[in-house]
């Protein structure tokens, strides 16, 4: 072959190349072969989007000018860009995605900053604008600022813009409960604006964005027109009132279940009260559904609550002494969940609760999502323990099984009603079947969605906020989650059903799993390490407590050569465990190494050997065929 067709060849193969990787990028489709499917939009969101009434438009701002931006957020920028190409595609010319840079001193920026979009200021002194906005008509949606601990649910997040840009009014949510939840607000305010009119701020929190209506539980009916409905403690319904709540959900609206074997709040007031009354029958501060539960395959016992050594809370006992471990009350703390409503939760305390199972006679069909979960270092603690409680007693009382508890679940699918008989009646009222007829569902008329909570304290502002005054004016300050927890829950069952089944997609940042695995390994060994000195460290003190009474004056300790033999010996072994605990950091930190450069190796060399074995194959094939 002469040199010039040589050239040739290769200009034909680069020019090839370009062609192929400028088509590529413009042909509509792409393969997606990641583990979690990542690249490819959700069955329920493909269902959302073709629906829409009227064309939206997707203001994607990003300041991809910006110089220096890190790699890794530029190709997050590039995911958010892709996913909302998709949502483009799947509109079928209902939906116009706008990329929008906007730089400063524009009026791109300007129109960012009045859509509601967050700037982040850089080092450089330039503002980083990073957000959405969904608009179709006269109604908009935002998303700030994209966080990257998201990720996992961008998805989620994007299709509920999509949904809550259609809707014209605020959903109906109706709380049904026994307890105190306040007046209704005083109008017209401004959703966000403090006030003092003795309501839970979760209720507060609702107001914000629903039309939220306290329903009583006396008047054994519910109105019309309800979106959603909030169950919290119930005590003693009237069948009435089940049967209406049991109609509720069979008609497909979504429904929450809070239930309390031990509300710790309600026994707080009723104890005091009796013991101003000097009362001594303890109160019952339970709560249950009557026969709903069971119908619809959910086990619960109002008697009992679950203990969990691991996930226990310290409270304080005496003023002055340190925290107490309590197992009833329980801390979840980075919380890992693929359901969105736990996203970007780092910390929850639940208090007393109880545990719901999938029973084996549950309804064919039904899906079970638990939501929170005990350790396995859980097990039940009867309700009459915690009369008097003390956190030592229920702590020697508890007796771990192994097994993990649901604290909370969502139940979705085809339910059958708990009366099966028709609407209850009272004594001397005629059950006339066919006047029941007309409104008595025996199964869900379309797939039922039902939460249930294992608590009801964790709504309370005693565990989820930290209340103030300000000006003369209330103001509260979260402490926990609590009640982010409570309100995404809302959020998803206000919203589109098929919403709900959406679940976090992961992340494109994969983690270095062995890498981790050699550091929980080398942690537990940490851990035992410390643990065998701390209790090496109570012996001395103890051992130097009791030399103490033993003392002539108890003014002053004399240091004998007994207790200076123990010191001696107790800073020995000290050493002796930290030159271990140097140890284990070091062999760590050696294999870790050792495992980063045989992967540098391995990434740098695949190629060129994977290159240099297909020239080597090529040749030999094209010598044979000379030959």
């Amino acid at each position: 072959m002469k040199a010039s067709s040589k050239w040739i060849a290769v200009g034909l193969v680069f020019t090839g190349i370009v062609l192929l990787t400028v088509i590529g990028g413009r042909v509509p489709g792409q393969l997606d072969l990641t583990d979690a499917r990542l690249y490819t939009l959700s069955p329920s969101s493909r269902d959302l989007v073709p629906n829409l009434e009227e064309p939206v438009e997707l203001r994607f701002y990003f300041s991809r000018s910006i110089e220096g931006l890190p790699i890794d957020f530029k190709n997050f920028a590039t995911r958010v860009e892709d996913l909302l190409r998709q949502y483009q595609r799947a509109g079928g010319g209902n939906v116009r995605l706008v990329t929008i840079d906007p730089r400063p001193d524009t009026d791109d920026e300007q129109e960012a900053i009045r859509s509601g979009l967050h700037n982040q200021p850089l080092p450089t002194g330039e503002n980083l604008f990073f957000g959405l906005q969904v608009r179709q008509a006269d109604s908009t949606a935002v998303i700030p600022f994209f966080d990257r601990n998201r990720e996992p649910f961008l998805e989620y997040d994007i299709s509920q813009l999509l949904f809550q840009v259609q809707q014209l009014d605020q959903p109906r949510v109706g709380i049904l409960s026994p307890l105190e939840l306040g007046p209704p607000p005083v109008e017209p305010r401004h959703p966000r604006a403090p006030r003092d009119n003795g309501a839970p701020a979760f209720v507060e929190e609702l107001r914000a964005t629903y039309d939220v209506e306290i329903l009583d539980p006396e008047d054994e009916a519910l109105p019309s027109g309800l979106d959603v409905l909030l169950v919290i403690h119930p005590q003693n319904f009237a069948d009435k009132l089940l049967f209406e709540i049991d109609q509720f959900a069979l008609s497909g609206r979504p429904l929450l279940v809070a239930l309390d074997p031990s509300s710790h709040i309600q026994s707080a007031e009723r104890m005091q009260a009796g013991m101003m009354g000097m009362q001594q029958q303890m109160p019952d501060v339970s709560s249950d559904l009557g026969p709903i539960p069971a119908a619809w395959g959910v086990d619960y016992d109002p008697a009992t609550v679950v203990g969990d050594r691991r996930r226990a809370a310290g409270v304080t006992v005496k003023q002055g002494a340190p925290p107490v471990r309590y197992p009833v009350w329980l801390n979840f703390e980075g919380i890992e969940s693929d359901s969105p409503v736990l996203a970007t939760l780092s910390n929850l305390l639940i208090v007393e609760p109880g545990s719901f199972a999938l029973r084996e006679d549950a309804p064919a069909g039904v899906e079970w999502t638990p939501l929170l979960e005990s350790s396995e270092e859980s097990g039940p603690v009867p309700t009459a323990m915690l009369a008097f409680p003390s956190p030592e007693n229920v702590s020697r009382s508890l007796e771990p099984d192994g097994e993990r508890r649901v604290l909370a679940a969502i139940l979705r699918g085809a339910l059958p009603t708990a009366f099966a008989e028709g609407r209850p009646t009272e004594d001397g009222e005629d059950n006339d079947a066919e006047a029941n007829a007309p409104d008595f569902l025996a199964e869900s008329r379309r797939p039922s969605t039902v939460v249930f909570l294992g608590d009801t304290d964790f709504l309370n502002n005693q565990f989820s906020v930290r209340e103030m005054n300000i000006f003369g004016m209330r103001a509260v300050q979260p402490i926990n989650d609590n009640i982010a927890f409570f309100v995404n829950l809302v959020d998803s069952l206000a919203g589109n059903p098929d919403l709900i089944a959406l679940r976090g997609k992961g992340t494109s940042h994969r983690p270095f799993t062995v890498v981790q695995d050699l550091e929980r390994r080398a942690q537990a060994d940490y851990e035992q390490q410390l643990a065998h000195l701390e209790e090496r460290l109570a012996e001395v003190r103890a051992r130097l407590a009791e030399l103490q009474r033993q003392a002539p004056d108890q003014q002053q300790l004399i240091a004998s050569p007994e207790t200076q033999e123990a010191i001696e010996r107790f800073r020995l072994e000290e050493a002796e465990v930290r030159a271990q605990q140097r140890e284990i950091r070091k062999k760590l930190r050696e294999e870790i190494e050792a495992l980063n450069l045989r992967l540098a190796l391995f990434n740098l060399l695949t190629m060129p050997v994977l290159v240099a074995l297909g020239g080597i194959v090529f040749f030999v094939r094209r010598n044979r065929k000379r030959s």
